[in-house]
């Protein structure tokens, strides 16, 4: 039996989607720790009267009375969390059986696990579909010197294998992830945020090169299709200064400025040039490829980054 010292509290937030109920299954069923799934469900405490089949399995089951996104209920699961690390799991991804064994042998190696934010590589997996969508991703871990920023955003590319690290395979110690909060006022790039806010606060980070999740692209309900260049500018411009200035010029091409591109938003093409022009940088022609892939019908982009596979039209990929 895994010593309580090696105890894991896995937060699923969730809106009792059909999927919750694999999530709950593949945390409980990992090899070799012990742990203790707490589930946060964004309704009211009716629907999670109504949904026990869905959450079966879990310890603790949490209603946040609806309506207050993912980052609020991230933050109730993790208040209620007793384990000595915290992982995250959403709820239309799951877990391989080895995952938190492999990432609590990683941090273990780090010899200062206090300090690590833990992640791995995931398989990607369209909503609905049985079979993978690609290769393992992303194809390029994380070096534990490298900011953060620099590993997602610098020539960040529209491929399916680009640097990422996926929410659903974050793994650290519960003191260093008590140190900052999930911004419950954020509408999107609420995982970038809370990572790079970690950083801030000393963390490193590290990414097991095994496949230890899967990843599921197009599940009904995301904001990762949605095209807000208002809301990602305005994130963005929070980091302005203490990010290099090309990795900035290149976030500010491959997010905010395609998302203006894709809404067809004159203003919010001058207001992404603008801090493009501020940077005095040129964006890498990785980072320029997003905004011009934003002219291509969006499903088409997918299906080719994805293998040709027709992927679902009411989810892309971030």
């Amino acid at each position: 039996m895994a010593d309580n010292l090696d105890k894991v509290s896995v937060v699923i937030p969730t809106v009792l989607r059909p999927e919750l109920r694999r999530a709950v299954q593949t945390a409980r069923e990992q090899h070799g720790v012990a742990t203790e799934i707490i589930v946060v469900a964004d309704t009211d405490s009716a629907a999670v009267r109504s949904a026990t089949d869905l959450t079966a399995g879990a310890d603790i089951v949490i209603s946040t009375g609806g309506r207050k996104r993912g980052g609020f209920a991230r933050n109730v699961g993790t208040d209620a969390a007793t384990g000595a690390y915290i992982a995250y799991l959403d709820d239309d991804d799951w877990w391989f059986p080895t995952k938190l064994s492999n990432q609590l042998n990683a941090i273990r190696n780090t010899g200062a696990e206090n300090d690590y934010v833990v992640g791995a590589r995931v398989q990607q997996f369209n909503a609905g579909e049985r079979g993978s969508n690609g290769r393992p991703s992303p194809s390029k871990l994380i070096s534990s010197a490298r900011p953060i920023e620099d590993y997602l955003f610098r020539n960040r590319a529209p491929t399916a294998g680009r640097p990422s690290f996926f929410t659903s395979t974050i793994f650290a110690s519960e003191s260093l992830i008590r140190t900052v909060r999930w911004d419950e006022t954020l509408t999107r790039h609420q995982d970038w945020d809370f990572l790079l806010r970690l950083q801030s606060a000393g963390a490193k980070f590290i990414q097991v090169p095994d496949v230890l999740a899967a990843y599921t692209a197009g599940s009904t309900g995301s904001v990762s299709a949605a095209v807000d260049w208002e809301a990602s500018l305005r994130w963005a411009r929070q980091w302005r200064d203490r990010w290099s200035p090309q990795t900035y010029a290149d976030f500010i091409a491959a997010q905010p400025l395609r998302y203006a591109v894709q809404s067809k938003s004159r203003l919010g093409v001058r207001a992404s040039v603008a801090e493009i022009v501020r940077a005095q940088r040129i964006p890498s022609a990785l980072s320029m490829a997003f905004t011009a892939g934003a002219i291509v019908p969006r499903e088409l982009v997918l299906r080719v980054l994805l293998g040709g596979k027709q992927p679902p039209s009411t989810k892309g990929m971030p």
